[in-house]
């Protein structure tokens, strides 16, 4: 049973091996006799009606599931991941520009997610590291905040920490396999060319929320009935295959995926009503039209669409010539030599000198 769902749950997560089969293995020595036969039970089940509606057996247990395919178990956790995949998907205009410019070129950003049910491990391509970055960086204009309000970064030896600083126990994801010339390639890229409003320091502590930040969330910035569909989306990332990119974004109150090349939408969609590793929620009602398949997912009342096109991500909102002086600056950054003797102070990699 092991190897059977330590297949099913990778085939979302595209976890390798090493860190799925221990993590199946530890999940199942919590649940009793009768829960793992319930497990194998509804594995062995035909679930098809759930498409329409229907579950022909009673729904698995949140704590059977969570053994699987732990989801985040706090608000604040959902409201830090859906932030994070929405800016993902703002973040493959500034891949599919990276000189030569290709719009046709793969501009994924996620090749790995570890799900823990207090926090989410992300494996990014490295280019994704810099724009992902920029779009999630508080900054505060005349009359709005934009990027995630709260957020706020550690750097580590190998791994850096976002984190909601408003939260107690702060919400946490880390981006894993993060070396020191990959960081100071993405803040060079940040760097290179002014930003839209007053940009925060999010990497020094203390760095505590500002006034402007706290009224953007105090008047709904967070307080969405999506948070839960697209951190759960987030979790399950990999089910969409290799495609060569993802969008993510909300349209009065519905959830839009959009995707090239990768897993076909029938597969995407079957896989997001699977009873056990699909969805948190129980009823759902799937319909097609010629272009997408619409998820109605009645626990959440949320409307999901999902669309798997050939029409690249439209760009139009970047300035070309700023984008190509970050790339620039990225691109001399990771080509230059480093100085020896490099750690970290308060998050930030400062060069040691001798005496």
């Amino acid at each position: 049973m092991i190897r059977r769902l330590a297949e099913l749950r990778s085939s979302y997560t595209g976890e390798t091996d090493s860190s799925v089969l221990p993590a199946i293995s530890q999940g199942g020595q919590l649940l009793d006799p009768d829960e793992r036969a319930q497990l194998l039970s509804t594995l062995a089940h035909n679930w098809v009606t759930r498409a329409l509606g229907e579950n022909s057996l009673p729904p698995l247990p949140a704590r059977i599931r969570q053994a699987v395919l732990p989801d985040a178990t706090t608000r604040d956790q959902r409201e830090l991941e859906s932030g994070i995949l929405a800016a993902a998907g703002r973040a493959v205009n500034y891949l599919h520009l990276r000189r030569p410019a290709d719009l046709l070129r793969p501009a994924r950003v996620f090749r790995m997610v570890r799900s823990l049910p207090g926090d989410l491990v992300l494996h990014i391509e490295p280019p994704a590291l810099a724009p992902l970055m920029l779009e999630l960086m508080p900054r505060i204009t005349a009359d709005d905040v934009l990027g995630l309000p709260g957020l706020r970064a550690r750097l580590h030896r190998r791994h850096v920490e976002l984190y909601l600083v408003d939260t107690d126990p702060p919400a946490t994801v880390l981006i894993s396999n993060v070396s020191y010339r990959q960081w100071l390639a993405a803040m060079a890229f940040l760097d290179a060319a002014p930003l839209d409003g007053h940009s925060l320091d999010i990497f020094t502590e203390p760095c505590a929320l500002t006034p402007q930040e706290a009224t953007a969330i105090t008047t709904g910035w967070r307080d969405s009935a999506t948070i839960e569909i697209l951190s759960a989306l987030l979790r399950r990332i990999r089910l969409l295959g290799d495609a060569l990119w993802t969008s993510v974004r909300v349209e009065n109150d519905q959830v839009h995926v959009d995707w090239a090349g990768g897993a076909t939408t029938p597969t995407v969609a079957t896989g997001l009503i699977h009873p056990v590793v699909g969805l948190p929620g129980d009823e759902f009602d799937l319909s097609r039209d010629a272009n997408a398949i619409t998820i109605h997912d009645h626990s959440t009342e949320t409307v999901l669409r999902l669309t798997r096109t050939h029409t690249p991500q439209a760009s139009v909102l970047l300035d070309v010539a700023t984008l190509d002086s970050r790339w620039d600056a990225y691109d001399r950054v990771l080509t230059r030599e480093l100085p020896h003797g490099l750690h970290i102070i308060h998050g930030t990699p400062a060069e040691v000198h001798p005496g």
